[in-house]
């Protein structure tokens, strides 16, 4: 007897599922999305300050004593040197 060839299958399968393609389109677009937010971020942020703000660094000046306790210069006056004036050396060859 010729009886047509049946594919065997499980009953208890479910049945194919349908393939939606817009899968790669979302993920695509949600990567697009939060590459956006991060260089928005990095650039409204990048300016400002930390995330922790640090006290201010107090700078502090050695002023020159300007009290009047303070004792005055000498004033010598500047002399030169005393010494024996050099003279050149004879000339060789």
């Amino acid at each position: 007897m010729n009886h047509p060839v049946e594919q065997s299958r499980d009953p208890y399968a479910p049945p194919p599922r349908h393939r939606d393609k817009s899968g790669a389109i979302v993920r695509v677009g949600l990567l697009a999305v939060l590459l956006g937010a991060v260089a928005w971020g990095y650039m409204e942020f990048n300016e400002g300050p930390g995330l922790v703000a640090q006290a201010p660094i107090e700078e502090t000046q050695n002023l020159a004593d300007s009290s009047l306790d303070a004792p005055a210069p000498s004033t010598e006056p500047l002399s030169a040197p005393t010494s024996p004036p050099v003279e050149p050396a004879p000339a060789g060859r």
